[in-house]
């Protein structure tokens, strides 16, 4: 789908949602997060595009948000279980792991 499209499907769940700062108030995120979807300068993440289409199924699918993704638009609705929303996990936000190193410094 050309971006200008996938830009106008965003600007109708802003529109649906209340506004920029309501639908990121909504998905957790940052409200420049969401203007840049609306301007094209940033994609949604396939775990948003999920949550965004389970949110708006009327005006927007996942296929719409992410074809890189999740393909073209399909004929009927996504199986939502066949996606694993972690694979999409920013960096940031995962889980910290702590690794304890024990060094001998010699005396």
């Amino acid at each position: 789908m050309p971006i200008i499209l996938v830009m106008d499907k965003i600007a109708r769940v802003i529109e649906q949602a209340g506004g920029v700062s309501a639908l990121a108030s909504q998905l957790q995120v940052k409200p420049p997060t969401v203007s840049q979807w609306k301007s094209g300068g940033r994609k949604v993440s396939p775990r948003l595009a999920l949550q965004i289409s389970r949110l708006w199924p009327d005006l927007v699918t996942v296929h719409d948000l992410r074809p890189d993704i999740f393909g073209a638009a399909a004929h009927g609705p996504v199986d939502q279980a066949s996606v694993d929303p972690a694979k999409d996990v920013h960096p940031a936000r995962q889980p910290h792991k702590h690794v304890h190193v024990r060094s001998r410094i010699p005396n």
